[in-house]
C-alpha cells in the first residue's frame, strides 16, 4: 500500500528550515529563519493541533536535535538551547509540555549542526570556527574541544552507540572520530567526501550521518 501524504502546514517563514523527527516518529520539530522552534504531532488524528512553539531564539535557528526527553536547538549567533519534553494529561489542550532547561553554549559564530549521543548525556555542535565541541548536558560542562579540521563544520553526527562521532566540513574532508576513553581522537579522514564551500552555503553544505544499524 503506497504511503499517503498528508496537506501542507505552515511551519516557519520563507528561508532555510531545520527539521528533526523522534526516532518513534511521534512527534516532529522545526525550526526557522523567523528565529522560531515549533513541534507538531505527527499521528493522523493529533497532527492537526496547534504546535507547540519555542521562542527562545532571537536569531535564524539553523540546527536541531531532539531524543527521548530533550530538544537542542542552535542559531546563526551561535546560541545553543536545550529544552526538557514531557507528556500533559490528555485533557489538556495540546498534550505536550516543553519547558526550557538551560543554555547549552554561547558560540561566537552559528551552530551548523547538534547530535546527541552517549545516552543523551552528551551534545556534538558544529560551528563556523573550524571546531565541533562536546558538552555535557547533565551540568552543560564543555568537556572536548575538536579542532583539526581546516574550514567552518557543517555537520556532525554520533553512531547509534555513540562510540563514533563522524564530521563534516568546509574544508571537502569528512573525520571520524573515536569517542572512548574519555579521550577522542581521529581515527579515519575521508578526503574529498564534502563540497568545499563557504561558510553559510546552504546549497553546498554536506551533511554526515550514520546508519540507524
Amino acid at each position: 500500500m503506497p504511503g499517503q501524504v498528508s496537506d501542507p502546514r505552515f511551519a516557519h517563514a520563507e528561508g532555510y528550515t531545520a527539521l528533526a523527527f523522534w526516532k518513534n516518529g511521534q512527534f516532529v520539530c522545526t525550526g526557522g529563519s523567523d528565529c522560531l522552534v515549533r513541534v507538531f504531532r505527527t499521528s493522523k488524528s493529533e497532527r492537526d493541533q496547534d504546535a507547540v512553539t519555542l521562542e527562545q531564539h532571537s536569531d535564524n535557528v539553523l540546527s536541531l536535535a531532539v531524543s527521548k526527553g530533550k530538544v537542542i536547538s542552535g542559531d546563526e549567533e551561535g546560541m545553543i538551547f536545550s529544552f526538557d519534553l514531557g507528556t500533559l494529561p490528555v485533557d489538556d489542550e495540546g498534550g505536550l509540555s516543553i519547558e526550557p532547561s538551560g543554555t547549552v553554549l554561547r558560540s561566537s559564530l552559528p551552530a551548523r549542526d547538534i547530535s546527541i549521543g552517549n545516552g543523551d548525556r552528551q551534545v556534538a555542535i558544529a560551528t563556523d570556527d573550524e571546531s565541533v565541541r562536546i558538552v555535557s548536558l547533565l551540568d552543560m560542562a564543555l568537556l572536548h574541544t575538536l579542532d583539526d579540521h581546516r574550514g567552518a563544520v557543517n555537520s556532525v553526527s554520533f553512531s547509534p552507540d555513540s562510540v563514533y562521532l563522524a564530521s563534516a566540513s568546509c574544508d571537502g574532508t569528512v573525520r571520524v572520530w573515536d569517542m572512548r576513553n574519555g579521550d577522542p581522537s581521529c581515527v579515519h579522514v575521508m578526503h574529498n567526501m564534502a563540497y568545499v564551500c563557504e561558510p553559510g552555503n546552504n546549497m553546498e553544505q554536506f551533511k554526515v550521518r550514520w546508519s540507524p544499524d
